[in-house]
């Protein structure tokens, strides 16, 4: 089965992404997945396995529960689970992986804003163990250079994707400004499934929270 699969330290537009992808794709027979009931888990998982010890045959059973296919091939593009993909996907030549990276400095600025403005998040990110790696109960909302440590967890799992996945020979990296150029996109889906779409600039320009 052909499959493309996301991997992200989030804030990387992954939401939107899966909202073309899925009106792009829906009527060819291709599940789009961004984000399912166990995310939130395997985002805590993931991150306990990075800084202790790794189990393959959990991300396995994660991943089989998260991932939603069809016949004709999946598209997986939840962030959460992105620590949690097993690297046996590495072996299946029909599954490509895509690494989508943003920078430091916006990743830390995106992800301290959204703490802000949502109070699951900033619970999430104060109060539950693991949720961010190397982030400390309270530490965002009691460390004036918290926004510096969110750098260092982008970079850290930004380098732990590369180490786990880099060796496939369907392991593309791209930034978030690249993926949302216009035929990006259509180049990717082209080259993993072999189907032709075109998605307009107009609407890789719109925000996930402005889509319909």
């Amino acid at each position: 089965m052909k499959g493309l699969i996301v991997i992200s330290t989030g804030r990387c537009g992954t939401k939107r992404l899966s909202q073309i992808l899925d009106r792009a794709l829906g009527d060819r027979g291709i599940a789009v997945t961004h984000q399912r009931f166990l995310s939130r888990l395997c985002n805590v998982l993931g991150h306990c396995m990075m800084q202790s010890i790794d189990s393959q045959i959990l991300k396995r059973f994660l991943f089989r529960l998260q991932l939603k296919s069809s016949e004709h091939g999946f598209v997986f593009t939840d962030p959460l689970t992105s620590t949690c993909i097993p690297r046996s996907v590495l072996k299946d030549k029909n599954i490509h992986i895509l690494h989508l990276r943003r920078s430091d400095e916006g990743f830390a600025s995106s992800m301290f804003r959204l703490t802000r403005k949502r109070t699951a998040s900033w619970l999430a990110h104060n109060f539950i163990p693991c949720w961010q790696p190397g982030l400390r109960p309270l530490e965002n909302a009691l460390n004036r250079m918290v926004q510096y440590k969110y750098e260092l967890i982008n970079s850290t799992k930004n380098d732990y994707f590369e180490r786990e996945f880099s060796g496939s020979e369907n392991y593309h990296k791209m930034s978030r400004q690249e993926i949302f150029e216009e035929g990006a996109l259509d180049k990717i889906i082209a080259g993993v499934f072999g189907i032709e779409i075109h998605i307009p600039q107009a609407e890789l320009r719109i925000k996930s929270n402005q889509s319909g």
